[in-house]
């Protein structure tokens, strides 16, 4: 079937691939292959399956043609883009250890990856995926020393600064930006970072297989004790709705009328609201600043294989766009879903972020493709009206809705709780 280059939307993140270039149509992601990148295409699709078990992407071929590419590949579509810096640092390590993994199985077949850096790999829900087949050449033993050097600088430095020098300054760094090699290296040179294999070990895969049992033994204590991860989230039971107090009963009853999608919990903390929607049926992306509340959420969907993407995100300063011509687009242009839900946020993005109601009615109105489900927390709240409210006076239900308004076309009200709190459902 051939298709006109019109109707398909080039990846930007692809532009520079002589292997190929990665296209949008009709909801699904292919790969149009350049007639040097052809030869090697044909070995990757004969071998797929094999390496499919230790994370590539699903790569089938397709029957579309592209003009000026002699082959099209398909790929499985991963839902939602995400990067490094939105990873949790166990996430991180996952996707080192699953990088590292697949390279062994491709240096037993003759292969490698030349490109050692974390872009080439999305989470799907909480399973780390290697999406860049174009990356994958015969193994040269000089090109591999070159990808192990950036697998230094890219996974195991930010790993390393993780259990040195704590999470804030490790995401500080891991946001700079991108490509920035020299002063990656430097920056291990100085923390001492061993290169990741040495020549007396041969054939590489010992020295894959050691640098495995390394990074699989390291620990990065995210589990410190926050506000935020002490917090009630009202741990009862999603199995039981009829005992589902007011505020998590308003949300129940009215993402169980919708059809699934997906759902974007702001300010997720632990994730029982991610939990109640993957239950109903959702794809959830959770975000939230709260590392530890985080990882446990993120440790619960690996355990139980719930549909669930947790990112450390937030949402007052979301990922900006980034990398060469800014290929790797922003949080805002990435996730688009169903419904945006965000429980008990509002007073802290106002009162503790600086966000203005009509900020937060945008962002939330650019993410979401149908619903925003608010909860408004007024100054006579308990907590909130023992709180500073100089230069606070447009902080009222008037100016919430009226910001929101210039999003959305409609909205409902239900009581929360504990009173005086609401629950806005605003619709587009």
């Amino acid at each position: 079937m051939n298709i006109d280059q019109n109707s398909v939307i080039f990846d930007p993140a692809s532009t520079v691939d002589s292997f190929g270039r990665v296209f949008h149509y009709q909801d699904e992601v292919y790969r149009a292959i350049t007639p040097n990148g052809a030869p090697q295409s044909e070995i990757i699709l004969q071998m797929a399956d094999k390496w499919e078990t230790f994370g590539l992407v699903k790569t089938r071929r397709s029957e579309l043609t592209l003009k000026g590419y002699p082959l099209t590949i398909w790929h499985e579509k991963i839902p939602y883009q995400n990067y490094c810096m939105e990873w949790l640092p166990e996430m991180l390590k996952d996707a080192a250890l699953q990088f590292l993994r697949l390279n062994l199985q491709l240096i037993k077949d003759g292969y490698m990856t030349k490109d050692g850096h974390p872009w080439n790999i999305f989470f799907q829900r909480w399973r780390p995926v290697f999406i860049d087949i174009g990356s994958i050449v015969p193994f040269d033993k000089k090109v591999f020393q070159k990808s192990m050097q950036e697998f230094r600088s890219y996974f195991w430095l930010p790993l390393i600064m993780f259990a040195k020098e704590g999470c804030g300054k490790t995401y500080d760094f891991l946001k700079l930006p991108i490509p920035n090699h020299k002063y990656r290296n430097s920056l291990a040179n100085e923390m001492h970072i061993p290169s990741y294999v040495s020549p007396k070990f041969l054939p590489e895969r010992f020295g894959v297989k050691r640098l495995i049992r390394q990074i699989s033994r390291m620990e990065i204590d995210y589990n410190k004790s926050t506000t935020w991860s002490n917090y009630n989230q009202r741990e009862i039971s999603i199995d039981e709705p009829q005992e589902f107090p007011e505020k998590q009963g308003v949300v129940y009853k009215f993402i169980s009328t919708l059809t699934g999608g997906c759902l974007l919990d702001i300010g997720s903390n632990k994730g029982w609201f991610s939990r109640l929607a993957n239950s109903l049926g959702f794809n959830v992306i959770a975000i939230d600043n709260d590392i530890p509340s985080l990882t446990r959420l993120y440790q619960m969907a690996k355990r139980e294989r719930l549909n669930i993407l947790p990112l450390y995100v937030d949402f007052s300063k979301p990922t900006e766009s980034h990398g060469l011509k800014n290929g790797y687009p922003s949080f805002e242009d990435r996730i688009h879903c169903d419904v945006v839900l965000a429980m008990a946020m509002v007073h802290h993005l106002t009162y503790k972020s600086k966000m203005t109601f009509e900020e937060i009615s945008r962002r939330m109105g650019k993410l979401s493709k149908r619903y925003a489900v608010v909860e408004f927390i007024p100054k006579e709240d308990y907590y909130v009206s023992k709180w500073d409210h100089t230069g606070m006076e447009w902080y009222n239900s008037k100016c919430f809705i009226e910001a929101f308004m210039k999003e959305f076309k409609n909205f409902k009200v239900f009581p929360s709780s504990p009173s005086p709190r609401e629950i806005y459902i605003f619709e587009k």
